[in-house]
């Protein structure tokens, strides 16, 4: 089983249900949890050509660094509150230091967003371990998951990463729409502990996950890596499910 996992933190808003989630995941599965903020690099500014080194600029540049160094010591600080001395990184760069960094670790949570942004396209596009994506709730439970089976290789990927780590989990509901159910899935699923439920639905396949969603705790889908722009233009299944989803997501 996977066991360090790397929380990040992009501004004082994600901190509080991140912990929230974080806790859930020490509590149940015993996970080593370290946590990331990155700073943004202060890049003096370019007038005509030349290094702009005033005293005003230098003032600008010296106030965000130090709003930065705060923010980063405020979610250190309630990282080691609730959890004790944990590995915390505070460190300037981007998603390539971000990535840098998952490299020793299992399994990255970020907050989940409402819309995607140039920084959430990217990690998505390049993320070398699984990720998990997790909303704004008032609380979290790891009691039933739904498993968003569109028969494509990367889905099915991970749903089976994500039974080797979270292997407590005891419901799995796997849906299909507008396909017929996974029979070669369903022998290997018979041979595992738990219970899985299959279902098949007819509609519009963002609306029928989404639908199905209310009733269980966690989304797991499919990679979106290489279709990630496509889906954007054409407002596919995978972009839609992130964006509109209540309930953390599973990419691996």
């Amino acid at each position: 089983m996977l066991r360090r996992v790397l929380i990040y933190f992009k501004g004082a808003e994600d901190v509080d249900h991140l912990l929230s989630f974080g806790k859930l995941l020490k509590g149940t599965y015993g996970m080593e949890l370290a946590g990331i903020h990155l700073k943004p690099a202060i890049i003096p500014t370019i007038i005509d050509g030349e290094l702009a080194i005033g005293t005003e600029v230098s003032e600008i540049i010296e106030e965000e660094r130090l709003e930065s160094e705060a923010l980063s010591k405020k979610i250190k600080e309630k990282f080691v509150e609730k959890f004790g001395e944990v590995e915390f990184y505070s460190e300037e760069g981007g998603v390539d230091k971000l990535l840098e960094k998952l490299k020793y670790f299992d399994l990255l949570i970020l907050d989940k967003k409402d819309m995607i942004d140039s920084e959430f396209k990217e990690i998505l596009k390049k993320h070398n371990k699984p990720i998990l994506l997790i909303p704004k709730l008032e609380e979290y439970r790891f009691e039933g998951v739904l498993f968003a089976n569109d028969m494509d290789l990367k889905s099915n990927k991970s749903f089976f990463r994500f039974m080797n780590i979270f292997e407590k989990f005891e419901e799995y509901e796997i849906l299909t729409v507008n396909i017929d159910p996974d029979l070669e899935l369903k022998k290997y699923t018979d041979k595992v502990v738990g219970s899985f439920t299959y279902t098949s639905s007819r509609g519009e396949i963002p609306d029928e996950i989404l639908k199905a969603l209310k009733s269980r705790d966690l989304l797991v889908m499919g990679n979106l890596k290489h279709s990630l722009i496509y889906e954007k233009i054409t407002k596919k299944t995978g972009i839609t499910l992130i964006e509109k989803a209540e309930k953390p997501i599973f990419i691996a």
